[in-house]
């Protein structure tokens, strides 16, 4: 809810706002904050639905509802991302939920363009697979939240496969809450470090590694 109220305070009166899926607390936060501005809000999963349309070699398709228009207005794409996982989805249709707003105020966006812009979006260092004998994913993921993205992601491309980190971190993370979620069903783990000042040692990390029995 804290977090929600920081990012809530960039939304300004009379001004469309579009959110993602959130958790009820966080959601609750941005809806009043929303209202008490006088701001429209349009809801991801609400106004923005989707409907994962099948994998494809290095992405998904997704059908994309959108009704954020008003009128009664819909429109109704096929998406091709190359970003992989089901929190990129609920990203891709937030981004068509921003693009139909603008779309309302007047600015000419066809829903072709849309499509094209959505199917060019490269995203270098997230589920970015740099092989396929094994399969070898780079992943940024930096937190609890994003390591648990991940590994759903991994669940939905690659299910019942065996999985071996490469693990490096700052010493500034929640290395332990990534780790939490990163390793149960691990078949193993290599530790390393980057040359960068905050990089924790690899001693270090193999340390906590060990402490959930990896």
């Amino acid at each position: 809810a804290k977090i929600a109220a920081d990012k809530a305070g960039i939304i300004k009166s009379g001004v469309p706002v579009v959110t993602a899926p959130q958790d009820p607390e966080a959601e609750n936060v941005i809806r009043t904050a929303a209202a008490n501005a006088g701001a429209r809000l349009v809801s991801v999963g609400r106004e923005v639905t989707w409907i994962p349309r099948g994998a494809t070699a290095d992405g998904q398709r997704l059908e994309v509802r959108c009704e954020a228009e008003g009128a009664g207005m819909a429109t109704v794409l096929d998406v091709l991302v190359h970003l992989v996982g089901p929190h990129q989805e609920a990203n891709a249709a937030t981004a068509v939920g921003v693009l139909c707003v603008l779309r309302a105020a007047g600015w000419a966006i066809e829903p072709a363009a849309i499509e094209a812009g959505l199917a060019a979006a490269r995203w270098p260092g997230r589920f970015e697979r740099l092989g396929d004998g094994p399969p070898v994913i780079v992943d940024g993921a930096h937190n609890p939240h994003a390591a648990t993205a991940l590994v759903a992601a991994l669940d939905e491309r690659y299910p019942g496969r065996r999985r071996i980190f490469v693990l490096g971190a700052s010493r500034d993370k929640d290395v332990r809450g990534i780790l939490a979620q990163l390793l149960p069903g691990a078949a193993g783990v290599i530790v390393t470090r980057s040359e960068h000042p905050r990089a924790m040692p690899a001693a270090d990390l193999a340390g906590a590694v060990a402490d959930f029995g990896a």
